[in-house]
């Protein structure tokens, strides 16, 4: 799926040692089957370069397959075709080879079920740009359950791919940042390079949409970097050229537009020597943007209309409608009288089924139009369909999301039934051997002997379940439910351990709240309490699955987090004051207005002692708390001073 599109916000990356090291143990699809045909290896070591190679060298390839009558090798070498025309994001030519595809698997009678759930992702994936967002996702629901008995570790990847992008397009921010963590970590496990960094270009992305800046150097390693670092000296012009329109995206939204407009001209001069006219297209419409800000109108016209050709000689009509927005802002800008013109050229693009924001920008770029010549009327007519447009938009989000949860909860039905068909078969195992037994006349002894040991089960099993609750309520923080100072402790010494047998990175955060006093004084204790349980419940909707918080006593809390370095506790700290601040308390106004502390500190090679770590957090922590609170400071190793970050 090609880099270009509009994004919405995200969260965390994994530190690099540990997803490539012990995560991979944890994943899923890790244990897969290896699906994906050899014969795309080539392939996709050609996209990263230059697509039109890889498409000259698959179409050389499948001749040679439907010579020979290689049935299996002419479907995989279709849709391999199919993937390369997605990339240069050609719809048509991509539809007609998996047509052909799908009479190919209807007459041949090898074809299995991988055959077709390769060819049914195939599909979504070329509708993902035009279909309707509850459509695509009912689909990939579909997908789901059809790939969910075949254990194919690609195909997994193709799903958190389709996942991703149908996020991205429907507007759903926070499904799509956990769509495209899936995706890094499942196509690091597979090894497919591509995959990896069209995730961490996303991931970037949604970062910065975030953040509100692109991490600069020194403040760890962005996800732009790590696409770079992946990438490596490989010839990977093609990518490179995604790079540089991700990145330029990137800027736009932390407002630093000379660097966007030169990361897109770099773009657009890797995509002219592609040939590559989709990204052409694709960089002519950002620089153009750009230039159009600059007030040079009569040159992002010109763009706007080179854009304009090369789409509708592609017929590209997504890429189109962006082309013919820009074009309509253009001579809305120079007052040219044709911009009516411009407008009518560009309603027949404005489709029902077309991706709602993509609707938005052309009615917004209508009713600016209409009112430079003096037509308030249809202005007001086209900001109140924009008006309408993005109601509907939501309207698609909640569908999507609803048809994304159903798929979740059938999911979990399933599972249900599948483990009482379980119980049910040991049940009927047993009563087929009470009933042999009866016949040996065994019956009374057996009997017998099932109740005895019927009762020693419930008897273990209740002593052990009782063993268990006492167990959990001795390391359980009662109020906020988290671990308590006891268990917080021993988790942090076990992965102390892992990370200096490991060699990993390994952080520990003091986090205390800012004049706690007062809300109990102000306010009484319940609502002090209130703040507390609010604090662990933000933390738990932003922390990773290895990160784990903790209540130390009153209220001040410990975070450890696996695999994480310092440069990474900016991201960590913005994340969890964003999620705090919005929470809503009970007692407290809206916002509340609680803000906390935070000092962080890192395991370093040659420390034994998970004491003199949460130590130096703790000097961290003060040196917050004595420079105004409501911010982060960092412990360096021994020889460095403090140093601390203030956020924005």
């Amino acid at each position: 799926m090609p880099v270009f599109s509009h994004l919405s916000p995200g969260a965390a990356a994994l530190a690099a040692l540990l997803r490539a090291g012990l995560l991979v143990l944890a994943l899923p699809w890790a244990c897969g089957v290896q699906a994906r045909p050899a014969v795309w290896q080539q392939q996709d070591a050609l996209v990263l370069d230059d697509p039109h190679a890889a498409e000259r060298w698959t179409q050389h390839e499948l001749a040679a397959a439907r010579i020979a009558g290689n049935a299996d090798g002419q479907f995989w070498l279709l849709l391999g075709a199919a993937s390369v025309q997605d990339q240069l994001e050609d719809t048509p030519a991509q539809l007609v080879l998996l047509h052909q595809a799908e009479g190919l698997l209807k007459a041949w009678p090898g074809a299995g079920e991988l055959h077709k759930a390769w060819l049914a992702q195939a599909m979504i994936l070329a509708d993902l740009r035009e279909k309707p967002a509850a459509e695509i996702a009912a689909r990939i629901a579909a997908l789901r359950r059809q790939i969910e008995p075949l254990k194919a570790s690609d195909l997994q990847c193709e799903l958190a791919s389709l996942d991703l992008w149908a996020m991205v397009y429907a507007g759903n921010n926070d499904e799509a940042w956990v769509a495209g963590e899936a995706l890094e970590r499942c196509a690091h496990a597979v090894g497919s390079l591509d995959q990896e960094v069209s995730a961490l270009l996303q991931l970037g992305t949604l970062t910065s949409q975030v953040s509100g800046k692109v991490p600069a150097a020194g403040q760890g390693e962005d996800y732009f970097r790590r696409a770079l670092a992946l990438l490596g000296d490989r010839p990977a012009r093609f990518m490179r050229s995604l790079l540089e329109w991700q990145l330029g995206n990137a800027l736009v939204y932390s407002r630093q537009l000379p660097q966007a407009r030169a990361h897109f001209e770099n773009a657009l001069v890797l995509s002219r020597d592609l040939q590559d006219e989709a990204g052409v297209a694709a960089a002519l419409i950002k620089v153009g943007e750009r230039v159009l800000e600059d007030g040079n109108a009569e040159a992002s016209l010109s763009m706007a209309r080179e854009a304009q050709a090369l789409m509708e000689a592609q017929h590209n009509e997504g890429r189109l409608l962006s082309a013919h927005v820009l074009v309509v802002r253009s001579l809305t800008a120079l007052r040219r009288a044709d911009v009516l013109h411009a407008i009518e050229q560009a309603r027949p693009l404005d489709a029902p089924a077309r991706i709602p924001f993509r609707r938005i920008e052309l009615a917004t770029a209508m009713a600016e139009g209409f009112a430079s010549q003096g037509l308030y009327a249809k202005a007001y007519a086209e900001l109140s369909r924009a008006n309408l447009l993005r109601n509907e938009a939501k309207e698609i989000l909640r569908d999507s999301q609803m048809l994304r949860l159903q798929a979740r909860y059938e999911g979990a039905r399933r599972d249900a039934e599948n483990a009482d068909l379980r119980r049910r078969s040991e049940t009927a195992h047993l009563e087929l051997v009470a009933q042999a037994a009866t016949r040996q006349s065994l019956w009374a002894a057996l009997t017998a002997l099932l109740l005895l040991l019927a009762l020693a089960a419930v008897v273990v099993v209740r002593g052990w379940r009782k063993r268990r609750n006492l167990a959990e309520l001795a390391m359980r923080d009662e109020l906020t439910g988290l671990p308590n100072r006891r268990a917080i402790k021993a988790a942090g010494e076990a992965q102390l351990a892992q990370a200096r047998q490991w060699q990993l990175p390994f952080s520990v955060a003091l986090i205390d709240l800012d004049h706690f006093k007062q809300v109990n004084d102000r306010l009484g204790h319940a609502a002090g309490d209130a703040v507390l349980q609010a604090l662990a419940a933000a933390a738990g909707r932003v922390l990773r699955g290895q990160d784990r918080l903790g209540r130390l006593g009153g209220e001040e809390f410990l975070l450890l987090m696996p695999g994480t370095t310092l440069g990474e506790l900016n991201s960590v700290f913005d994340r969890l004051r964003a999620a705090f601040t919005a929470c809503e308390i009970a007692g407290l106004p809206t916002p509340h207005g609680v803000r906390f502390s935070m000092g962080g500190a890192e395991w370093q090679p040659g420390a034994d002692s998970l004491a003199a770590l949460i130590d130096a957090a703790d000097q961290a922590l003060y040196v917050s708390k004595a420079a105004g609170r409501d911010q982060l400071s960092l412990a360096e190793p021994a020889t460095v001073p403090l140093r601390m970050a203030v956020p924005a």
